[in-house]
Parts: structure tokens; sequence; C-alpha cells
């Protein structure tokens, strides 16, 4: 995706080495800024939305599931495809 889904949205995701491929929910969204390498600090810049993260609640956990004790996780917007 290049652009980030709202909460509530259902996505897929296709599976990488630590989370199998899934469809869940969006719960939350992660903007990321722009880091100054010069200043060694974040800047209020952000960067594209498919830069962005995102909180992904699957419908059911896929295998592999490197997140014990946790029903969701966090890939990258670039990373998900509409469900």
């Amino acid at each position: 995706m290049n652009k980030c889904p709202m909460i509530g949205d259902r996505v897929r995701y296709p599976g990488r080495v630590h989370v199998g491929p899934c469809v869940g929910v969006v719960t939350e969204i992660y903007p990321e800024y722009v880091w100054d390498e010069a200043r060694e600090h974040c800047t209020w810049e952000l960067e594209p939305e498919r830069e962005w993260s995102v909180a992904v609640k699957p419908d059911a956990l896929p295998t592999p599931w490197c997140y014990p004790g946790r029903d969701c996780f966090a890939p990258a917007v670039k990373d998900l495809r509409r469900a």
C-alpha cells in the first residue's frame, strides 16, 4: 500500500520470516518521522505514509508467530494489501 489504512480497515499481510501470511484489522497507526543524521534527532517532518507502521490484529495467529503473549504486530504500510 502507498496510503496508510484507517483504524478498523481489513488488511492482508503476505508473511515474512517472523510472521506468516494473515488477514487482520488495523488497530493503531504509527507515523514515521524523518531522522536527521547530522543532528542525531528526529524532526517533525513526516516520512511518506508507505514508510509508516500500523498495528494489525490477525483474525487467527499465523505460523510462524514470534510474539508470544501478544495478539498483534506492526508491519510497515508498504508491506500490506487491502483485504
